[in-house]
């Protein structure tokens, strides 16, 4: 008899055991590198679905959504323009108030100044651009209000109101159980301005895309909390939300010339004409506190009377000047000797308005 030969079979199965072993790696790794293909593809299409999107572009639905926005032909067509020329992946995030918005639109902005066209042609391009967004801005049906002053963040900058109207810079220090902890403000000399105990006030904030929220509250006392003084504000279950401005605001906190403005009539009957002449020699020194493109807030120790025309230079920032006429729509007293004039813009040039609107929207370059 042979003997049993078993060494074959043995190298048999163990080469059979090495190939089953490769196959189930290879097999394992394919169906991760699938899922991992899939992730990708369900997270891109629940961001497009949470942009606006429907996962494919389609021109008629977009001119339909931004039309009942309120956006023009001329908006619309500038909107696509932007999407064709950036190659916007995600054109229905351009109908919502989101970042993609705010970059894409930059970019035209930036685009425009680099042409080789008239000022005048480039200007009204800009503003076209502009519009469109302060129209979005306004119909944004992005929310994520707020429900309670608990959900307010640290260094959340606010304005503090007293019952007669006078208003103070702040931020929010810390969020306590108890109360919010907001930085005692200071008036024009940097003296700090404290209120009895209970006293009301009404806060305002702003979310980054300008939303506004206040919140009715009352002064529980102060302290010292991280180096800085600080008052404390009673909690509030009940935020409002501000009912949308026409235009975004923003602070400025610079100087401000404004003189007042007479209207001149000449002539009668049809020959009557018109004309505004500005009192350059009545001209007072202020400070801009806050600007957006239908207007501007301003502090004087002198201001003008409620109904008075007036024109008002002043810089967004460094070598940025903007001359503008308008009328004081408001005028009252503030905690100082000083008083706040709100201004109404009736008249400013494109130029001038760009130059508020890119300081207020930040698209400067």
């Amino acid at each position: 008899m042979y003997p049993l030969q078993t060494g074959f079979n043995t190298n048999l199965v163990q080469s059979a055991d090495r190939t089953t072993i490769i196959v189930a790696v290879i097999l394992v790794a394919a169906l991760f590198a699938a899922l991992i293909v899939v992730g990708i593809i369900t997270n891109r299409r629940a961001a497009t679905k949470k942009a606006g999107g429907t996962g494919k572009f389609r021109k008629g639905t977009f001119k339909r959504r931004a039309a009942r926005l309120g956006l023009s032909k001329v908006q619309i067509k500038a909107l696509e323009f932007v999407i064709d020329r950036y190659k916007v992946r995600n054109p229905y995030s351009l109908l919502t108030n989101s970042p993609q918005l705010d970059m894409y639109l930059k970019k035209a902005i930036q685009g425009i100044d680099e042409q080789v066209s008239q000022d005048q042609t480039k200007e009204a391009q800009k503003l076209t651009l502009y519009r469109i967004k302060q129209i979005v801005e306004r119909n944004s049906e992005r929310s994520g209000g707020f429900s309670n002053s608990r959900q307010l963040q640290i260094n959340q900058n606010v304005a503090l109101t007293t019952e007669s109207g006078a208003q103070f810079k702040s931020r929010v220090l810390s969020v306590l159980r108890d109360a919010v902890a907001v930085e005692v403000p200071v008036d024009e000399t940097g003296a700090q301005v404290r209120w009895r105990k209970w006293s009301p006030l009404t806060v305002f904030f702003w979310k980054g895309n300008g939303e506004g929220y206040s919140f009715e509250s009352k002064i529980t006392g102060y302290n010292t909390l991280k180096g800085s003084a600080a008052a404390f504000l009673q909690h509030s279950n009940k935020i409002t939300k501000a009912k949308q401005r026409q235009y975004r605001r923003r602070e400025l906190d610079r100087p401000c010339y404004f003189y007042p403005v007479r209207i001149i009539t000449a002539g009668s009957g049809k020959n009557q004409t018109k004309k505004a002449f500005v009192e350059t020699k009545r001209g007072s020194l202020g400070t801009v506190i806050e600007v957006s493109a239908g207007g501007c807030s301003i502090r004087a120790t002198r201001g003008l009377a409620t109904g008075a025309l007036i024109k008002v230079d002043f810089e967004t920032f460094r070598g940025n000047p903007v001359s503008s006429y308008g009328k004081v729509v408001n005028a009252h007293k503030d905690e100082t000797e000083g008083q706040v004039m709100h201004v109404m813009f009736t008249k400013l040039s494109r130029s001038n308005l760009n130059n508020i609107n890119s300081f207020v929207y930040d698209f400067v370059h």
